[in-house]
């Protein structure tokens, strides 16, 4: 696991940046921002961070119906780990006021559904106040 490394400039996340591009300061991957989101970009003094994430990293239901059982244990470990890692960065980005927006990448698949997910993104952006976390997934948009 440790030679595939960190996947960057996945279908999701050049799609999200392809949208917001034009916000006021948008950056991907900004390094600056703990956790390294996707896309941040600041309005009105607010900072915006947003995480592509997908079900083969993040997802442990995913890592156990995935794989023969002698590989099963590793990848739910490390899934779970991820999602830890998650959502320390999330608390620390909340303390902070910034708006975590995660998404998950199945949310881009298919034109339609990538539309409704651009159109989803753009009206938690109207309603998200600073310190508050949104997940967008294939069925629904949560605030959490």
């Amino acid at each position: 696991m440790a030679k595939i490394g960190p996947s960057t400039g996945t279908k999701g996340e050049r799609m999200l940046f392809r949208w917001f591009r034009r916000l006021p300061m948008a950056r991907a991957n900004d390094r600056l921002v703990s956790g390294t989101p996707d896309l941040t970009f600041m309005n009105r003094g607010v900072l915006y961070a947003m995480f592509v994430d997908g079900r083969f990293w993040h997802d442990p239901r995913f890592a156990a119906l995935r794989y023969r059982p002698h590989h099963r244990t590793d990848w739910v470990a490390k899934a779970k780990t991820n999602r830890r890692r998650d959502r320390r960065i999330d608390r620390r980005l909340l303390k902070e006021g910034t708006v975590v927006i995660r998404i998950w990448d199945e949310c881009f698949s298919g034109k339609a559904r990538s539309e409704k997910t651009k159109s989803r993104i753009t009206k938690v952006l109207l309603k998200a106040k600073p310190g508050q976390k949104w997940t967008l997934s294939k069925e629904r948009t949560r605030r959490l």
